[in-house]
């Protein structure tokens, strides 16, 4: 919940209501309050009010509890905008085990919503020495060109 102008102990059922409807309303609230929110607070400006929520709902859609791959997505989305529009390409390698599929997986998460099909082919390379690029394409983008 967000509390703009107002702390959660303002808000109250309405005088009107009946004593059921005002007891339903004040156990919801009960609720609510206990619920962890965003205050606007004097000390805050509405801009970091609205900073904190988008950060916060940013980090819920796309979850980065792995050290250090929040900074390293934002130099992946710079790098990409430097490109000219249409089809971008970005290579990522290092020895093994250092988290190149991990950060592409999450680079992935956090933009493929925004297309109408996507998917993500984990070892590319391997998967394109052994099935060839035909078969490759007729794999993922078949599926993927059935469901539009």
């Amino acid at each position: 919940p967000v509390f703009y102008g107002v702390s959660p102990s303002d808000v109250v059922a309405p005088e009107h209501e009946s004593a059921d409807r005002r007891r339903e309303w004040t156990n919801a609230l009960q609720e609510l309050i206990e619920l962890p929110g965003y205050h606007s607070r004097e000390e805050h400006s509405d801009c970091e009010l609205v900073e904190e929520i988008v950060d916060d709902v940013y980090e819920k859609l796309f979850p980065t509890e792995q050290i250090g791959i929040s900074s390293r997505l934002l130099e992946i989305e710079l790098l990409l905008c430097k490109q000219p529009w249409g089809i971008r390409r970005l290579g990522i390698w290092g020895m093994p085990g250092i988290g190149k599929t991990t950060l592409a997986r999450a680079f992935f998460d956090q933009v493929s919503g925004g297309y109408e099909a996507s998917c993500f082919i984990k070892h590319f390379d391997k998967a394109f020495r052994d099935k060839g690029l035909h078969r490759l394409l007729a794999e993922h983008f078949g599926e993927i060109l059935k469901e539009l």
